[in-house]
């Protein structure tokens, strides 16, 4: 992918890669796309993901986390649009098209942000870290999961600091 690379994810074949890019290998992308080493192939996902085409232009969003978990793309980072649907930072690509999720990310204290995704292999929980106070309408600071159905809190990992971000973690079972 031509421009900023910032995340990748691979469960078996393709790779995902994402970053701040509107193409890869050639063919348009729009901050995420899959890609297939045997055949050198950069394919699309359902138009990628925007930032702020409704303010007068079709930006690259920015891809900082990729998650690719029980067959579904998890992305998050820096964009307002995931296809056509509207969305903060927060979807996920099952393949076929994309899922949004509320009111996606929101901060009370700077822009909201996706820095990171892991899931716990034995229930299948996704765990969402970054720049934010609430994800799909859920409070929470920094760090919040999704069992498949419902968005719970997970915890205050910032010492109530709304500035301080979750970057990194993992899931150990």
């Amino acid at each position: 992918m031509a421009g900023g690379l910032g995340a990748l994810t691979r469960e078996g074949t393709p790779l995902f890669g994402g970053g701040q890019v509107e193409h890869g290998g050639g063919t348009p992308a729009n901050s995420v796309a899959s890609y297939t080493p045997a055949t050198g192939t950069c394919v699309a996902l359902g138009g990628g993901v925007r930032y702020c085409t409704t303010c007068g232009g079709n930006h690259a969003g920015r891809v900082r986390a990729l998650l690719y978990n029980a067959g579904r793309l998890w992305v998050g980072g820096t964009f307002t649009e995931a296809g056509s649907s509207l969305t903060s930072d927060l979807a996920s690509w099952t393949g076929t098209a994309w899922t949004v999720y509320g009111a996606g990310v929101v901060s009370t204290a700077g822009a909201p942000t996706i820095y990171a995704f892991a899931a716990d292999g034995s229930t299948g929980t996704i765990f969402v870290g970054g720049m934010f106070t609430s994800v799909a309408g859920t409070a929470s600071q920094a760090l919040v999961q999704f069992n498949g159905t419902s968005w719970a809190a997970t915890g205050d990992f910032t010492n109530g600091l709304a500035t301080s971000p979750v970057r990194a973690f993992a899931v150990v079972a």
